[in-house]
């Protein structure tokens, strides 16, 4: 979208807000809720206009609505209360009508146990179940990497507005998270993981309103006690016993295609300095001062890469509403100058939520929201760059990487990405009050987003310049980024890419549709006796997903970017089979019916039933494979509405339960066979189109399915100064989706069916404590548990070590195996036996024996194998105080989870020809001299004489596989128990009496510092964040310093 066009659109939307505040002025539009002291709602209350006929009633939930002059006055009334007067000052007017003969005890109050948003574990072994997002009722289709359990602080409304393109933290009303069977039950299959329920602001009648609010955010640069890599001292010490061992000779190092320090200590033997001497001399006096010099540099990667800088966040919102309408409307600017050296972005959107009454029985009310980002990105993230390189490297030194001289300033001045995303959601919802106890709505939703990207290497690029660089026999012979032809013997590398760079663009969009049609009935009978409400409706949701990615080689972007490629580059890409361009649409369609019913009796037990009938069209076109019923029920007691609740020492009671059979959305489609075109490469010049089948139909694959009770309390003592709320819930999930071991039918070796079955059950507890409270001081306190374990009961699999221990190539793939009778991602070792007396790792084989070869990852052998925990927290929560005194509010939270394990840094790649990347501590302790095998279990840096007295040529076993086994042995394993400070806050409202004199109506302060400490972790762990681990190496959230300046008007 462009920009200009999109600013002028931001522009009417505030235009358009200030002419509607200029129409709302005389009249005011107020509404509210009326209960009983009990916070019972009353239907049938009856509030009138003094001294007029105008008059209203409230519903079956007690709510109301009605148009009156600023300065008069409502009465409300309902039988059996005492009447009470209000003089309305804004637009929400709830009230508490006391009993005739009543006593109130005005101390007593609803529940008021804090939220839980920790997630009740995963339902799927296929994938990480995500939560389904919903906004303002439609359900959003992009894949928010949010989770809900980061939702504790107060810094949760900027991590949703982050999170979601077009909303900005001051137009988000509320948020809620839910977890049981009612969400599925609301939402469908698509809330297995619970659902994240997001509201935005809307006007108020009869009040107009301007907010400008500025977030100041200070982010810091990270430091290497964050994580567990060896200093420049330690780790030239290690290469040094390398160097010694054999290692890093000239010979071994010349064409290695990514090489470090002593590499490049080779090089400079034979490179003259201004006065025509080599620039290291080649002797052990040159060699020791080069080594010193590196020793002594200790390298702060993320000081050189990272930038302290403010991003500034400015969002003006207005609202306003009369009898005919009201609405709220927001613009808000984001300028982030980047965290890290080459990275900016910028950010506009706007929104709309306006509300428009037709007539006395028809409503409209629209929301939009348009937003769009352009941001730049170096492409080599400078996160994991910072951390992967050694602190004994020179950041001005060309090092080697892809055989092509590499440093990290040259790549982000000509790597880098360009990123433009534009997004619009637009949704209208009608309702018609046919009578006073049935509604009707119709709602309808349209959402875009066109998602560019637009990668560059320029041709002083490492990308563009490995293509091309031979500049000796040695590393021509090399380098495999040149093209050789495979049907000339004598034929000698040549460049695939003589001239340019390469530019990858691209595109990628989502266009979406919702419609969703209700009705609702709400009544009471014989006084409120009886309560009943109906509610019933149809949905369909359908989402278009294009992407479209080609490579352009050859571009001069120094040259006014005309074209140089050359056709070697494309021959080279179709011998080995690579695409320049990739094409794939999607479109995934879901639909459902669904039914609910509410009774309630004597305003204390209530029966609550939903029914569903989901389809989809990842399924087969069978009625019975696409089309899933689901159901759920439920039963409350009010306890605190009985006649005997006076005489129990408690503020309220509520006791409630449920059980439903929910599904779970698809993670594969298998609606039909996906067959693709290739053209494979031979040897000739007859080649034949070629087709694929990447995944075949399986008509018999259906929805994964739960059955899950839940039961809960919830309670109050000490007149509601110390609230609880506990929940227990069982679940057992079957139908699970898996590979399924096959003959080879249809093309595929495995394919996916229901074929596993797991059971979970958990526990979640939410304690607020109001520990003092005055006129003008309060403190209160929450914690918040939960506990969620799980089970594989029925697992079809035939796993080899690789699976089981979570082996990969770069370490980074978060690990974990599923097998029955064992957590859900699970971990599993290889059984540790100690070092031999020349500090090599040994270990326990199969039938008990000693091991030194270590262990084949394909090898099928696995239950000798040692299981050491699983990835997933059992326990987490969270701890929270905050202080309020006068117009100073002061508040702390931790968070802790605890339960499981992790896997450490590998140390096998740091003891081997290693000069380039980092090394983790623990190497300090490695074995050096027999004897060392009492004291440690890290075991030595073996030379290449080690390696060649080891080698077994004939059984296929060398060094590098008892090195690899040891990096998966039990003796990596590391507890993921954690407990940190998330934030700590402080902030300042000016008092109405300060403000009076002056035009300002609201005027706060704030002050959050968030993702502060990690406080406690396993020892073992050398400074590695347990979660950094557990979650594949994830980019962890910076510590920020942020401040907010809010003014109304």
């Amino acid at each position: 979208m462009n920009t200009v066009k999109f600013r002028f659109l931001c522009m009417f939307l505030l235009l358009f807000g200030v002419w509607h505040v200029s129409l709302a002025q005389e009249e005011m539009k107020i509404s509210g809720v009326v209960t009983d002291t009990k916070s019972a709602p009353l239907a049938g209350g009856i509030i009138t206009v003094k001294e007029t006929s105008q008059a209203t009633v409230t519903d079956f939930e007690g709510r109301y609505e009605i148009t009156i002059a600023k300065g008069q006055t409502l009465v409300f009334t309902a039988e059996g209360k005492k009447p009470q007067e209000v003089v309305p000052t804004s637009g929400v007017v709830d009230v508490k009508l006391e009993g005739v003969n009543e006593v109130v005890d005005y101390q007593k109050k609803e529940p008021s146990a804090p939220m839980n948003t920790n997630p009740r574990g995963q339902a799927s072994i296929s994938k990480e179940a995500k939560p389904l997002w919903v906004l303002n009722g439609v359900i959003l289709q992009d894949d928010i990497s949010l989770k809900p359990e980061e939702l504790v602080s107060d810094d949760a409304k900027m991590l949703i507005a982050a999170a979601i393109p077009g909303l900005s933290a001051e137009s988000i009303e509320s948020f809620k998270v839910l977890k049981d069977a009612s969400a599925t039950a609301i939402y469908g299959p698509r809330a297995i993981a619970g659902v994240v329920v997001i509201t935005t602001k809307s006007g108020a009648a009869g009040s107009s309103s301007i907010t400008y609010t500025n977030e100041s955010t200070f982010r810091f640069i990270p430091t290497y006690g964050e994580f567990n890599i060896m200093n420049s001292q330690d780790h030239m010490s290690l290469m040094k016993e390398l160097y010694e061992g054999a290692y890093f000779l000239d010979g071994n190092t010349v064409t290695s295609a990514t090489s470090g320090l002593m590499a490049k200590m080779n090089q400079l033997y034979k490179v003259l300095d201004a006065n025509g001497n080599p620039r290291v001399s080649n002797t052990p006096e040159g060699r020791l001062r080069y080594m010193r010099m590196a020793e002594r540099r200790n390298t702060n990667w993320f000081k050189e890469l990272f930038q302290t800088s403010i991003m500034q966040n400015h969002t003006l919102s207005f609202s306003s509403g009369s009898e005919k309408s009201t609405y709220y409307a927001s613009l808000s600017i984001l300028d982030d100058p980047g965290w890290t050296k080459g990275s900016k972005l910028s950010q506009y959107s706007g929104n709309l939520n306006a509300t428009y009454n037709l007539s006395s029985k028809i409503g409209l009310n629209v929301i939009t929201d348009l937003s769009y980002k352009d941001q730049t990105d170096p492409y080599r993230n400078l996160y994991y760059y910072a951390q992967d390189r050694s602190r004994t490297l020179d950041p001005k030194e060309y090092y080697v990487e892809r055989y092509t001289p590499f440093n990290i300033f040259n790549e982000i001045d000509n790597s880098y990405i360009d990123k433009d995303i534009a997004t619009v959601r637009l949704q209208g919802q009608l309702t018609w009050k046919i009578s006073p106890k049935v509604e009707a709505t119709a709602m309808g939703a349209i959402r875009y987003q066109s998602y560019k990207i637009v990668t560059d290497h320029t041709e002083y690029s490492n990308r563009a310049i490995s293509y091309r660089y031979m500049p000796n026999s040695e590393i021509r012979n090399a380098n495999t980024y040149l093209y050789k032809d495979p049907n000339d013997p004598f034929a000698q590398p040549i460049p695939t890419l003589p001239k340019g760079g390469i530019r990858t663009q691209t595109l990628s969009t989502s266009q979406g549709t919702t419609f969703r049609a209700t009705l609702s009935y709400i009544d009471s009978f014989m006084d409120g006796l009886h309560a009943l409400s109906l509610y019933g409706g149809f949905e369909m949701d359908n989402n278009k997903n294009t992407y479209d990615s080609s490579d352009n080689y050859g571009v001069n972007f120094g040259s006014g970017y005309y074209s140089a490629f050359s056709y070697i580059k494309f021959k080279k890409m179709q011998e080995e089979g690579d695409d320049y361009y990739t094409i794939s649409p999607t479109t995934n369609n879901y639909q459902d019916f669904y039914a609910n019913v509410n009774y309630t009796f004597k305003d204390r037990y209530t029966f609550n039933g939903t029914l569903r009938y989901d389809a989809s069209n990842q399924f087969g076109k069978s009625r019975y494979v696409r089309w899933m019923p689901t159901w759920n029920a439920g039963l409350s007691w009010d306890v605190s509405q009985e006649s005997f609740f006076k005489y129990l020492p408690l503020s309220y009671l509520t006791f409630s339960g449920s059980f439903g059979v929910t599904a779970i959305a698809p993670s594969v489609s298998n609606s039909l066979s996906q067959i693709y075109t290739n053209q494979p490469w031979r040897n000739s010049n007859n080649r034949e189109l070629g087709l694929n089948i990447t995944n075949g139909a399986n008509h018999d694959l259906t929805y994964e399915k739960n059955q899950e009770l839940d039961l809960g309390v919830q309670f109050g003592i000490l007149n509601s100064r110390l609230n609880f709320s506990v929940d227990w819930f069982n679940r057992k999930s079957y139908d699970l989706i898996g590979n399924i071991d096959t003959q080879g039918v249809g093309g595929t070796i495995a394919k996916q069916g229901n074929m596993a079955e797991m059971k979970s059950h958990g526990l979640e507890l939410a304690i607020e404590s109001t520990n003092i409270k005055t006129e003008n001081f309060t403190w209160k306190t929450s914690f918040v548990y939960s506990r969620s374990t799980n089970e594989i009961t029925k697992l079809l699999t035939s796993p080899n070590i690789q699976n089981m221990v979570g082996y990969n190539e770069d370490a980074t793939t978060v690990g974990g195996f599923a097998k029955e009778g064992y957590p859900l991602k699970s971990l599993f070792s290889i059984p540790f036996r100690g070092l031999d007396e020349r500090g090599f790792p040994t270990f326990t084989g199969p039938n008990g024996e000693l091991n030194r070869e270590g262990f084949n990852m394909q090898d099928s052998n696995v239950d000798f194998l040692k299981y050491s925990g699983t990835l997933i927290p059992t326990d987490r929560g969270s701890f929270t105080n905050t202080i309020n005194y006068k117009g100073i509010s002061f508040g702390v939270v931790f968070t802790y989870s605890y339960g499981n394990v992790v896997r450490l840094r590998r140390i096998s790649d740091a003891l081997t020809y290693n000069d380039y990347a980092s090394a983790p501590r623990e190497l300090n302790s490695r074995w050096r001299i027999p004897g060392d095998e009492a004291r440690t279990n890290i075991p030595k840096a073996y030379s290449i004489a080690d390696v060649l007295h080891y080698s077994v040529p004939q059984l296929g076993v060398d060094l590098s596989q008892p090195y690899s086994s040891y990096d998966y042995s039990d003796v990596r394993i590391a507890k993921g128990d954690n407990i940190r400070l998330k934030e700590i806050s402080l902030g300042y409202t000016f008092d109405n009496q300060f403000l009076k004199e002056t035009r300002i109506r609201h005027l706060s302060l704030k002050l959050q510092a968030t993702n502060l400490a990690l406080l406690y972790a396993d020892k073992k762990l050398n400074g590695d964040d347990p979660d950094f681990l557990a979650n594949g190496y994830a980019q962890r959230a910076p510590k920020q310093l942020i401040f907010t300046l809010r003014i109304g008007l």
